[in-house]
């Protein structure tokens, strides 16, 4: 046998066949996993645990009282309810019925500690796949572990739907998903309504001088060239930062070379270079900085003449201490962009608004949900959905399942997934209005 050989490579590879033959049949349908790093001390990282875990709960209720969203199969050529006449409309809702009572279901969560360690990640997908026979995998949320999982999970052919940023997760396997923030899908929604709503073609770059914001530039830069747009500069900043003179200064080409000739000639006139604005619109990534980091670019755009400018923010801007910064009335027109709105009047939204605050909100703490509690919300639902229909209660069948969904509508907007398991969404934007957020789409 290969054991007995010392081939370890195939050894490794008849166990994970093995084991997928044995999870086709022994899946349990109604159990799913959830990988997160439990035990870390990480204060930032403990944050996105719990809003994580409160959005699964928040899940389960939902599904045992019977509020989740339902989610929309696509239907084949021949049946395409698009345009019925009127009085027709309850067809349309008996074909996208799941088949199943949902309010019947033993649904379990069986959490895993990753410790963010990606080997024993390694060793927790397998204990989930192998002990607890779960259906699906919700998480991890770090790159390296997800990563680990990702692997994992595709050896043992068991749908994954990561909640990491890292973009790159889903292309580690056929069955591997991943369900966050796009910073491409940020980024081309700013441009689309740049153009299309401020007829904009000529771009600065303001961004965090770390890994988000040098991506994020990239990704608008790239995207902008194209579209065949211009961009005019780019600057960074950082947290310390004290001043922005130089960059503003660029910016407006106030230092900008002179000939001798009309250094003189401003000299004779005792005038000093009048500020241009040879561009339409400014974006700003935040990165990962705080609005106590930004607010200090805010005073320099009165000061340099450019509060009607278009500014355009990404979704770090979307925090509510912007209504409270300091020098934000240079900012007449700020348009950001994020994938969950709070304040939105979807019913999705105010349903889970509702439960949150009933679960939550009355808390010592008093807290918000977290995108990370939508983002799980919003997955777990989905995995719940889908398997309420005995057609998807085998990994197989379930991973093409979420493949060829023609829409969810989750509370981050409706969702579904492209050819290699990324999430599409149409991103919101928003403008700052008093002490709120108002959509424009």
């Amino acid at each position: 046998s290969a054991r007995e050989y010392g081939d370890a490579e195939q050894v490794h590879r008849l166990e994970g066949l093995q084991i997928r033959m044995q999870s086709a049949t022994r899946t349990r349908p109604y159990r799913i996993g959830v990988m997160l790093p439990l035990s870390t001390t990480n204060r930032r990282v403990v944050q996105l645990v719990r809003e994580t875990i409160d959005g699964l709960r928040l899940a389960l209720v939902a599904e045992q009282e019977g509020r989740l969203p339902r989610v929309r199969p696509a239907l084949p050529d021949f049946l395409n309810l698009a345009g019925l006449p009127e009085g027709f409309e309850d067809l349309a809702a008996l074909v996208g019925d799941s088949p199943t009572d949902n309010t019947t279901l033993p649904w379990q969560m069986v959490f895993r500690d990753s410790k963010l360690n990606p080997d024993h990640t390694r060793k927790m997908i397998r204990e989930l796949v192998k002990q607890e026979q779960v259906s699906a995998i919700i998480g991890p949320l770090t790159r390296r572990t997800s990563e680990a999982a990702a692997e994992e999970a595709q050896r043992f052919r068991v749908p994954l739907i990561s909640l990491s940023l890292t973009q790159s997760i889903p292309d580690l396997g056929e069955f591997v998903f991943r369900n966050n923030l796009s910073w491409q899908q940020e980024i081309e929604m700013l441009l689309r309504h740049a153009v299309d709503y401020h007829q904009a073609k000529r771009f600065l770059i303001l961004y965090a001088d770390n890994r988000q914001g040098r991506e994020k530039m990239r990704l608008f830069w790239e995207e902008a060239e194209r579209r065949g747009l211009e961009i005019h500069g780019a600057e960074p900043f950082s947290s310390e930062q004290k001043s922005f003179v130089s960059s503003f200064d660029a910016f407006t080409r106030k230092l900008r070379p002179l000939t001798p000739e009309q250094e003189e000639t401003l000299k004779e006139l005792d005038e000093d270079l009048e500020l241009e604005h040879p561009f339409d619109a400014l974006f700003v990534a935040s990165g990962s900085f705080s609005i106590r980091s930004l607010q200090i670019v805010f005073p320099y755009l009165e000061v340099y003449g450019m509060q009607d400018t278009l500014i355009l923010g990404d979704s770090g801007w979307h925090d509510h201490a912007l209504m409270f910064a300091t020098g934000r009335r240079g900012l007449r027109k700020l348009v950001i962009t994020d994938d969950f709105h709070l304040e939105s009047e979807r019913p999705e939204v105010r349903e889970f608004m509702a439960l949150y605050e009933r679960m939550f909100f009355f808390a010592p703490t008093k807290r918000r949900p977290g995108n990370y509690a939508a983002y799980a919300y919003d997955t777990a639902g989905l995995l719940m959905n889908l398997l309420r229909g005995e057609q998807n209660q085998n990994p197989a069948a379930l991973k093409e399942a979420l493949l060829s969904l023609s829409g969810y509508p989750g509370v981050t907007g409706e969702l579904r997934f492209a050819e290699n398991g990324e999430v599409q969404r149409e991103m919101r934007l928003l403008r700052p209005r008093g002490v709120s957020f108002r959509a424009l789409n």
